[in-house]
């Protein structure tokens, strides 16, 4: 399936070389081969987000979701049914890539044993010399683990009586109730930010080297032995803070908290 997809591709954005040897099929044979050992999933739709082609991590991880394993030519809307948000999402990002975008979506999908899945979804359009797009191809790795030691996470800077936060190359991945009501955010407000959003302008550009260098050379600084700063609330104020850094590694990335 995957190699016949691949084949095809090579013959449309290389027909110059299709007689010229062997080069295209020993590419063809390549991708091939690492598509089909991949631990990620691959798939490959048409306009119609019918599966043209998928590789074997793709069957044996929606045979483990749905119960039964996919089909060529049946539709991403079927194959995504029993999660109605997600299957309407992948619609329209589907349609969005056949229009030239390249897209992420991050999913969350419930298996017949009950056990929770989450992926990461890249959605990109594959066209042809002349700029039309011949098939949307879906990349989806598995994040379950990173996920849940996140979600666990959560729960234990939730309960701890202090502001708390977790960023990722300066941007903030989250943050507890008490760190909202410190600095006067609505629930969610801060997720996606950079962490100079907290810090008063005068001194964002002396924090972010600041935050740069500890980013490179990493050490727990415990509250008494940290940063004195001056936090800037939603509202404009100020106010002084001492903060306390801590690196966290998840899935082998690594974060501050």
């Amino acid at each position: 399936m995957i190699k016949n997809l691949v084949r095809g591709a090579f013959a449309e954005i290389s027909p110059g070389k299709r007689s010229a040897g062997a080069y295209p099929e020993q590419t063809a044979n390549f991708l091939h081969g690492m598509l089909e050992s991949s631990q990620d999933l691959f798939a490959a739709v048409n306009a119609e987000r019918q599966l043209l082609a998928f590789n074997a991590a793709f069957g044996r991880a929606f045979a483990e979701i749905n119960g039964v394993p996919p089909q060529l030519e049946q539709k991403l809307d079927q194959l995504l049914a029993p999660f109605p948000p997600v299957a309407t999402s992948v619609a329209e990002y589907c349609q969005r890539a056949f229009n030239g975008e390249a897209l992420r979506l991050p999913v969350e999908l419930t298996a017949q044993d009950g056990g929770q899945r989450f992926f990461d979804i890249s959605i990109s359009p594959i066209a042809d010399p002349d700029g039309s797009v011949l098939v949307v191809a879906l990349a989806m790795r598995d994040i379950t683990e990173r996920r849940m030691t996140e979600l666990r996470l959560q729960g234990v800077l939730e309960a701890t009586p202090d502001a708390m936060l977790v960023s990722y190359k300066g941007i903030i991945e989250f943050v507890n109730s008490q760190l909202e009501r410190m600095f006067g955010y609505a629930k969610g407000a801060l997720l996606g930010s950079p962490l100079e959003r907290l810090v008063p302008e005068r001194l964002r550009d002396r924090h972010a080297l600041q935050r740069v260098g500890y980013e490179r050379n990493s050490k727990t600084r415990p509250m008494g032995m940290g940063l004195d700063l001056w936090g800037l609330k939603a509202d404009g104020g100020e106010f002084p803070v001492e903060i306390s850094l801590s690196p966290l590694d998840i899935a082998g990335e690594k974060r501050v908290i």
